[in-house]
């Protein structure tokens, strides 16, 4: 279902009223609602001021029949005849999200001040009961999808952190695309789909078989585990790395080289070069008289 053909759909009379809800959409969409006044909403709608109260009695009140008119061409641009999700194969999820991806990527570019206006602002302030319903309309079903998708997987995250990741991711891809910083053609919102569909994507098999949780995953059988008490026996051409440890063992059973100290020990050790004795200052009591002596004599 295109989304042309829902905006066609729309009531074509040139009345008053519609003129008024399509000028206000695209100065709300601008400005925002606390931004936009409403004789700017009447000038743009080409009618007076009284006019637009006329039909609207607040501004609040134009807020949310223009939320509603933008949420509904929304809700029939996402839903209308959309396939059921299959839940039970990996492929088949992933076909119904690019269904829905595409769908909102359509919708955006064909209405972009009801997807700028809807998507980009905060409208929680203003919101009354019926427009908030319109809004749950639009999200239960996707949530009801989504619960059956990731409740197939263990790791897939909770089915409203899901919508929010796609949602969010979304919106900030037509905003940059908006403000310039990159350019949303087909191909680049394919893989931006694909990308994000990984994101979310419980682990299937392609039989629709969901993994057993707390399994632990087995080693190959020809792998040896080495044991804490012996080492490992290396392979007969493996050259084993010199380990630290072993460099060290090396180093303390090796001679140590030769110290100043080592030589010097040989001098202390050695015999002292023996001088020569000097004559002894008084003689020997043994020793013999010198026969050539001269005897003293006395006198008288």
């Amino acid at each position: 279902m295109s989304v042309h053909s829902i905006k066609r759909g729309r009531p074509l009379i040139d009345d008053k009223r519609r003129r008024i809800l399509d000028a206000a959409l695209t100065t709300f969409a601008e400005r925002g609602y606390h931004g936009t006044a409403v004789p700017e909403v009447a000038q743009a709608a080409k009618v007076s001021t009284g006019t637009l109260y006329h039909y609207f009695a607040s501004k609040e009140l134009l807020v949310n029949e223009v939320y509603r008119d933008a949420k509904t061409r929304l809700r029939a641009a996402l839903l209308a005849e959309l396939p059921e999700l299959d839940p039970y194969g990996l492929d088949r999820g992933r076909a119904w999200f690019t269904v829905l991806w595409d769908r909102l990527g359509e919708f955006a570019r064909a209405e972009p001040d009801a997807f700028r206006f809807l998507e980009m602002q905060d409208h929680a302030p203003y919101l009354d009961g019926e427009s908030r319903a319109l809004e749950l309309s639009v999200l239960a079903p996707l949530w009801v999808q989504g619960q059956r998708l990731t409740a197939r997987g263990s790791d897939a995250p909770p089915v409203d952190v899901a919508i929010a990741l796609l949602w969010g991711a979304f919106v900030g891809l037509v905003k940059a695309s908006r403000l310039g910083y990159l350019k949303l053609d087909d191909a680049s919102l394919a893989k931006a789909g694909a990308a994000c569909w990984r994101m979310i994507a419980p682990q299937l098999s392609r039989t629709g078989e969901a993994p057993r949780a707390g399994r632990e995953p087995q080693l190959p059988e020809k792998i040896e585990r080495p044991s804490r008490d012996r080492a490992p026996k290396p392979r007969a051409n493996d050259v084993a790395p010199e380990l630290p440890r072993a460099r060290e063992a090396a180093a303390r059973t090796a001679v140590a080289p030769e110290l100043p100290r080592a030589r010097e020990a040989p001098a202390r050790t050695a015999v002292a070069t023996r001088l020569p004795r000097t004559r002894e200052a008084t003689p020997r009591a043994n020793a013999p008289k010198n026969p050539r002596s001269p005897r003293r004599t006395s006198k008288g």
